[in-house]
């Protein structure tokens, strides 16, 4: 009788199973198809969860799914809100926003759920996590957050490494990875001088302006959504009411410094 079963590093996860097979004294390795992945959607979804008070209250919670939708699962089960969750590139982590009673309101944290080992791992405490979607570097090994203090009223960046939880700040907003887990491109909106996209790297060195879309944007705002790093083209959404514009997805080509529109609302 042949069992499998996961282990540690098993990607994709597979459904435990049993059989029988006729095995000779050198079959050290048996081909086997993955043909279902346990979880593979991850959404929020309002349950109804007890408060200390005993009180139930309809709350944002974290669920997973199979892609059939038959095998949904609440893994964050918390009192209150959670929020945007975020799959690490190898899809064995998410993370997401936990909210909580603070001594201003309600405070935010970071969590991570670990589908390996259906566990829960406390990442990032402060005054408030903002709600900012969380970025993961291409490896799943660190995790960017942005935390805003009530006291100070300003937000930091900052990068947090699984394995040691050592977190550290980081000069430069970050919007976009770069694959080589060092450099990152963030947009700027709130001047009309630097109207547009920054390029910058984990150790605060550079900080680059590469984009310059006040042509295209007034007073809007610009965010990030891919970048082709062999055509050096950003993939773009402008949001200006004040333009033609009002609302696009675009190309921007650095080398050419050329805007295409995709496509306009």
């Amino acid at each position: 009788i042949v069992y499998i079963q996961n282990s540690e590093n098993t990607s994709p996860r597979i459904n435990y199973a049993q059989f029988n097979a006729d095995l000779g004294y050198h079959d050290t390795v048996l081909n086997y198809k993955v043909n279902k992945i346990e979880y593979s959607l991850c959404y929020t979804s309002l349950d109804s969860m007890k408060q200390p008070s005993g009180i139930y209250y309809a709350r944002w919670q974290i669920h997973v799914n199979n892609s059939l939708g038959t095998n949904p699962k609440n893994i964050s089960s918390w009192a209150y809100d959670c929020t945007n969750p975020v799959w690490s590139p190898d899809g064995r982590y998410i993370a997401f926003n936990r909210d909580k009673p603070g001594n201003n309101g309600l405070d935010r944290d970071i969590y991570i759920y670990d589908t390996f080992r259906d566990t829960l791992i406390p990442i990032a405490y402060s005054d408030s996590c903002d709600e900012s979607i969380a970025i993961w570097t291409p490896d799943s090994q660190n995790l960017i957050y942005y935390a805003r203090s009530y006291i100070t009223a300003t937000t930091e960046t900052y990068i947090i490494n699984l394995q040691d939880k050592v977190s550290r700040p980081l000069k430069y907003p970050v919007v976009y990875m770069s694959s080589d887990r060092y450099n990152f491109y963030y947009p700027v909106t709130n001047s009309q001088y630097n109207l547009g996209v920054y390029h910058s790297n984990m150790d605060g060195t550079l900080n680059e302006f590469i984009i310059d879309l006040k042509t295209f944007v007034k007073s809007g705002g610009i965010s990030i959504y891919d970048y082709d790093p062999y055509k050096n083209k950003f993939l773009l959404s402008l949001d200006d009411p004040s333009t033609a514009l009002p609302n696009c997805i675009a190309t921007y080509d650095i080398n050419q410094g050329r805007l295409d529109t995709v496509a306009v609302s």
